[in-house]
């Protein structure tokens, strides 16, 4: 019973119901949680997918900004419970007044993106059982995961990690799946959730072009039909889950584009880094090291040496990218030129900058939890190092994936842990893995001290 997988599933969305429902608080709605509220009740009162914030009777404009798939999933809840509407209108519309905290009411809502949360952990659960068929380390794995904390937490907030985390690991186990079993029908499923990962955050469609070029590429080079079939079912799961938007919005804007904009505002935030002194490059390892990193910068550096690495305002994020972005727009005239404009100009420009800053950027976004992170970026280094030893690459196959969004993550964003949270499930089978090693040797020296002294008698 407790190596099937249904059951396991049934008890980790059991635990996580039980967990986060009596330890975690949900915090007021702000920043991004904003943007997929407006979102939301604009499809749940008006069936229309729209940013617009201010209250009307009347059907807002149709936009495309961001991708459909969360403020659809709050929006479906705000059908179940009205209440649910009122409490995150309440959140939005006292942002804009400053006036009393609301009454947050979404125990639904939470409740459902609690059940996903379990069905993560299952997911982590059911990748470590395939990695090494071992019952006992997939459970492990499972309390690792559940040590790092964020998926409960993230199941309180308003975002998309709620939905995305669950499907990323999905991918990871279907992925290893079908190459473990040489089977098309996993690249299908592993299609299908990559598409709604797509549709819930827009940069993971560059992961398919990666998986499938990849795939394609290694079967045209060995000539392996197989899995050139692979890659083919790939690419129609795939396509199938995204097209309806995608045909949505080549009918509505003619661009047949998941989303419009929101990428240039991004990168814009991005090559703001690009501008930093080398003496800052040096300092930004040691300011994004989590936890005390930025405090024992500011203790031993000179104020300008990592003021600009901050959030706030003067900082590269709040005060140089926006004015990168309104540059680029006056001089292009048009939004949609905007991104080409920055590319072109901000990266070709200067190739080199552009990669050396991206280390340290995905340095600060790897470290998921902190000292949980840590720990588990260096089991898992030492991890994957004795599987490839065995000749055994399904932790790899697992892991590039993961690994090829961090370094986009920092090659076009600002790149924080938030955004490379499919590192969870390799971590935490990292530190399993560890565990149960270390706790093996201990009970084997164990026995030999105990072996000796009876000898000894």
């Amino acid at each position: 019973m407790a190596a099937h997988p249904a059951a396991a599933f049934g008890i980790l969305i059991a635990l996580s119901l039980l967990l986060g429902l009596t330890l975690v608080r949900t915090p007021q709605p702000e920043s991004d949680a904003l943007r997929y509220i407006d979102y939301a009740i604009n499809l749940h009162d008006h069936g229309v997918f729209s940013a617009r914030r201010e209250a009307s009777p009347e059907a807002p404009s149709p936009g495309n900004l961001h991708a459909p798939l969360y403020p659809a999933w709050v929006a479906l809840f705000m059908g179940f419970d009205p209440g649910i509407r009122s409490a995150l209108a309440c959140t939005r519309d006292q942002k804009a007044r400053s006036a009393a905290p609301c009454l947050l009411d979404l125990k639904l809502l939470i409740a459902a993106q609690l059940v996903l949360a379990g069905v993560f952990f299952g997911a982590v659960w059911l990748l470590a059982l395939r990695l090494t068929g071992s019952a006992s380390l997939a459970w492990l794995t499972a309390g690792f995961a559940l040590l790092s904390k964020a998926p409960l937490q993230y199941a309180h907030f308003v975002l998309t990690e709620a939905i995305l985390l669950p499907l990323l690991t999905l991918f990871l186990v279907f992925l290893v799946m079908a190459y473990q079993e040489r089977g098309a029908r996993w690249m299908l499923a592993a299609g299908a959730v990559l598409g709604l990962a797509a549709l819930t955050r827009p940069a993971y469609a560059w992961l398919f072009f990666a998986v499938a070029g990849v795939l394609a590429a290694r079967a045209l080079v060995k000539r392996r039909r197989p899995l050139l079939v692979a890659a083919m079912a790939f690419a129609l799961a795939y396509a199938v889950v995204v097209s309806p938007w995608l045909a949505r919005n080549k009918l509505i804007f003619d661009r047949f584009a998941l989303t419009s904009n929101y990428a240039a505002d991004i990168l814009s935030q991005r090559v703001a880094y690009n501008r930093m002194s080398w003496t800052e490059y040096g300092v930004s390892w040691l300011f994004w090291f989590p936890d005390f990193g930025d405090h024992f910068v500011k203790k031993i550096f000179p104020r300008p040496y990592f003021v600009k690495l901050k959030w706030d305002d003067g900082s590269y994020y709040a005060t140089v990218g926006p004015a990168i972005y309104n540059r680029a727009l006056a001089e292009v005239k048009y939004p949609d030129a905007v991104l080409s404009h920055l590319f072109h100009t901000e990266i070709l420009a200067n190739p080199v900058k552009h990669v050396l800053v991206t280390l340290p950027l995905a340095w600060r976004a790897v470290f998921v939890s902190k000292y949980w992170g840590i720990a588990g970026f260096i089991c898992f280094c030492v991890v994957l190092v004795r599987h490839l030893r065995m000749r055994d690459y399904a932790l790899l196959v697992a892991s590039l994936p993961v690994w090829f969004m961090v370094i986009f993550h920092a090659f076009v964003s600002v790149s924080i842990p938030r955004y490379n949270l499919a590192l969870i499930p390799l971590y935490a089978f990292a530190l399993a893995s560890c565990a149960q090693a270390a706790a093996g040797f201990a009970a084997a020296r164990w026995k030999r001290r105990t072996e000796t002294r009876s000898a000894a008698r």
